[in-house]
Order: C-alpha cells, then sequence, then structure tokens
C-alpha cells in the first residue's frame, strides 16, 4: 500500500546523529507525521532505536554496499545493481513530506539515495561536525580513480578534501548537496532519554565515572594504550570509584577490557542522550563524547598525556581536536594519581551538583 506523504524520512548515519534524529521525531510525533529512520552501516545504532519502540516510527538498515575504493575492483559492476535493489525494497510506493540527513563527509552510501529522493522530496542536510577540511590542494592519481569510481556507481557527484590531520594521505569525500539544490539547516537535539531507555547512571552510594573507550589497542600511534587502560580502571576501583564501559558504536572496546566484566551500555546509545549528571566524570583519550559533555559542563577528563604516544605531533593534534570540541573545557591529568584525584574531587561527590 501506498504511503501518505506526511511521512518524514531521517538517514542517521553515526551514533552522533541520534539526538538529532530523535528530536525530529518528535516534532514529527507532535504534527502527527509518521517518521522512518534508515540507519546506514553501523548495526548498534540500528539495534538501539530498534531497542526504544517508538511510536509511529519504522527503523530499517543499510549495510555496507558501496566502499570509498573497491579493494577488488571486478566488484565495481555489481554494486550499483545493489544499490539500486535496496532503494526498491525501502523507498519504492513510500511519498515523503521531506527527508534529513546530517553529513555530506565521509558517507559515500547515503548521497545514491539522497540523489534518487531529491527527484520527488525536498531534502535537508543538518550538518553538526564542522569537519574542517583544506580544499585547494591538487588532488593525487588515487583520489581522482576514487572519484571516477563514485560518480560511475552512484550518479553522485563528489568532491574530495584533504582532512586536517597529521597524516597529509587522508582524502575525504564531500558530496556535493548544492548540485541537487539541498538546503542546509540547523537542528536540535532532544533531551537525554533517562526514563526512555531506564537507563540511571550514578546517584547511588558508590560513585562512579563513565569510560568511554574506541578499541585504542590496536592503534599504530600509540605504544601502552591496553596496559593503561587496565592501571586505570585497578586504581579507581582501589580507591572505591565504579567504572562503567560504553564501547564506539563502530569500532567497540580494548577487548583488554572485557576480562574485567565491567558494567556496559548499549554500544548505539549515544552519551549525549544519557543523563549522567550525577557520573563523578566521563573519561576517554579523544572521544567526541567526551568533548560535547564537557562541553555541557560534565567533568571531562582525557587520558592524552598519560598515554604514551609514537609521535608528540599526533597527541598536540588530538588536543586541538578535543579542545575545538569542547570549548576547552576538557582536563589533562598529567598521570593516573592526578586523574584520581579530579574525580574524588569531582564537583557531583562534593554534593555541589548531585541530583536526586
Amino acid at each position: 500500500m501506498e504511503k501518505t506523504a506526511d511521512e518524514v524520512l531521517v538517514f542517521v548515519q553515526a551514533a552522533a546523529d541520534v539526538p538529532y534524529a530523535l528530536g525530529l521525531c518528535n516534532d514529527a510525533s507532535r504534527s502527527g507525521s509518521r517518521v522512518h529512520l534508515v540507519v546506514v552501516t553501523v548495526e548498534s545504532v540500528y539495534d538501539f532505536l530498534v531497542s526504544l519502540g517508538l511510536d509511529a516510527v519504522s527503523v530499517d538498515f543499510i549495510p555496507c554496499l558501496l566502499l570509498s575504493y573497491p579493494r577488488q575492483p571486478w566488484r565495481i559492476l555489481q554494486v550499483r545493481p545493489a544499490l539500486s535493489r535496496l532503494f526498491r525494497q525501502l523507498f519504492a510506493g513510500r511519498k515523503y513530506s521531506k527527508a534529513y540527513f546530517f553529513c555530506a563527509q565521509h558517507d559515500v552510501v547515503t548521497p545514491y539515495f539522497i540523489r534518487r529522493l531529491a527527484e520527488t522530496t525536498p531534502v535537508f542536510v543538518a550538518d553538526h561536525y564542522g569537519m574542517p577540511m583544506r580544499n585547494e590542494v591538487r588532488w593525487p592519481l588515487r583520489v581522482v580513480l576514487r572519484w571516477l569510481y563514485l560518480r560511475v556507481v552512484t550518479g553522485v557527484w563528489f568532491d574530495f578534501a584533504e582532512a586536517e590531520q597529521v597524516s597529509t594521505s587522508y582524502w575525504i569525500s564531500t558530496f556535493r548537496t548544492e548540485r541537487l539544490g539541498i538546503k542546509t539547516i540547523r537542528l536540535q537535539p532532544c533531551a537525554p532519554l533517562l526514563l526512555t531507555t531506564g537507563l540511571w547512571l550514578g546517584g547511588g552510594k558508590e560513585p562512579t565515572v563513565l569510560f568511554l573507550d574506541d578499541d585504542h589497542e590496536k592503534s599504530p600511534e600509540m605504544l601502552d594504550y591496553s596496559q593503561t587502560v587496565l592501571t586505570l580502571v585497578q586504581t579507581l576501583r582501589d580507591r572505591g570509584v565504579k567504572v562503567c564501559l560504553k564501547a564506539h558504536p563502530r569500532s567497540g572496546y580494548s577487548k583488554c577490557l572485557a576480562p574485567l566484566n565491567l558494567p556496559t551500555l548499549p554500544a548505539g546509545c549515544p552519551v549525549e542522550l544519557l543523563d549522567i549528571r550525577n557520573m563523578a566524570a566521563v573519561i576517554s583519550l579523544n572521544s567526541l563524547g567526551l568533548a560535547r559533555t564537557a562541553k555541557e559542563g560534565q567533568l571531562g577528563l582525557s587520558i592524552l598525556d598519560i598515554v604514551a604516544f609514537r609521535s608528540e605531533e599526533v597527541r598536540e593534534w588530538w588536543r586541538r581536536w578535543i579542545d575545538r570540541h569542547s570549548d576547552n573545557r576538557v582536563l589533562y591529568p598529567k598521570n593516573l594519581e592526578e586523574l584520581v584525584e579530579l574525580v574524588i574531587q569531582s564537583p557531583v561527590l562534593q554534593g555541589e551538583l548531585r541530583v536526586q
């Protein structure tokens, strides 16, 4: 049966998009519209959204059908038919009043669907990332070949820019939204989902910190990440502090933490959605969730100066990144003893910010 045009389509491309997608769900609910959420490649986010059981909301998942560049060139011929089949499966017979997505960079799957939907549906991009890039750089041959590949299989015009990272070989695709007349807008995220999810963090007799991990033990940039985080958790436990683990939605968490049996939050639930005002601190190496919660007033502690890096240039790049996203509100203890003392002296544990 054909859907009526009072349905709103929202592409969720990363966990950080979820608060904004749920804000759109709230708006649609007030106006009596249905919402079609389509999660792109991040399965943990799909699982989390399904678990919420939202009224008048359907949730679908798009797997990773298209890489930025094919590892097996002969698969190029298989990609476009696969995208076309999935388009018919998800969107055939549906009419939308509006469609939204959140990021024009990195993601090369969503633009294919946006290009086709834009023929009949008003499309808006609500970019909340603000990713800095160097655009005035000549493309190397490998980037030219990647651009040609994506143009052939998606029919989309992409641009490429060099990301402002330590590595000068890090190139990011950018969806040329202006060619389709897509408007850029600003959205507000929804409020924390304390009651909706039933997740209550902190506030009991046992002081609690939230540790955001991103499986950095595999990173070639660091020398002792695994040992550092194991010592960190044990030191906090020895001081009577409970450690709650939140894994990265895409990459999970460092396997060295598995034997510790830490209480774990759903990977696909963004930390921005959790009411963590009773947490003593949020601790991480370089998480966007750390930066954003610190910006909102939570005690945010980065272990950037505790972990040993192979290059000080890499460490300082991440410091600038964290400072930019947190408005310079994240603290950088120099050792584990200083970090633990900052946790113990947290305004929450001192009774200044405790929420009953």
